[in-house]
């Protein structure tokens, strides 16, 4: 039976005869077959379509059968003499060698520019590092140098109370500093 518009092929009587059976499924298997000559030229769904690009080789502005537009540009490939086919296929070529430079550049690229971002990140954070470090050189550096010069002032004033005669428990207990090391001054 027919698929499409349910047409029934069957044997005919000398076949019956010659093959001793009675139906075309108990000699083939299920072949569906398309009658593309004798298709009226209406389309009435994407099988229609179909039929009518196979019988006319053309394809109607509002046929929407999926597959139908590339079938087209294939059958149209296939037409063309060859010297139009080979022109064709070295345009095809070219296309995809095109594309494929495009591709190819692009991921060079974008390589590229990765290397340079990650090379002034480097130098970013290294002059950040060094100018960080300098600044927090400078600050200990000065404070340092104010615990040093509080130590000297301590040292000198604890001198100056001494020659002044001032005894020493009392400078130790102004200064800070042990009797031991007023002693020593």
């Amino acid at each position: 039976m027919g698929m499409h518009n349910h047409g029934i092929l069957e044997l005919s009587e000398d076949q019956r005869k010659l093959y001793k059976v009675e139906k075309i499924a108990d000699i083939y298997p299920e072949y569906y077959l398309i009658e593309v000559k004798n298709f009226n030229n209406i389309a009435k769904d994407s099988l229609d379509e179909w039929i009518y690009f196979l019988k006319n080789e053309q394809i109607k502005e509002d046929f929407t059968a999926r597959g139908l537009r590339q079938a087209k540009e294939t059958l149209d490939v296939l037409k063309m003499n060859e010297q139009e086919r080979s022109a064709y296929e070295y345009h095809q070529e070219q296309l995809h060698y095109e594309a494929s430079i495009y591709e190819s550049s692009y991921i060079a690229a974008k390589l590229e520019g990765k290397a340079e971002g990650k090379a002034e990140g480097k130098a970013e954070g290294k002059a950040e590092g060094k100018a960080e470090g300098k600044a927090e050189g400078k600050a200990e550096g000065i404070l340092i140098g104010e615990d040093r010069g509080i130590e000297k002032g301590i040292l000198i004033t604890a001198k100056n109370m001494k020659q002044a005669g001032i005894p020493a428990a009392t400078i130790a207990e102004v200064t800070g500093l042990s009797i031991a090391q007023i002693e020593l001054l």
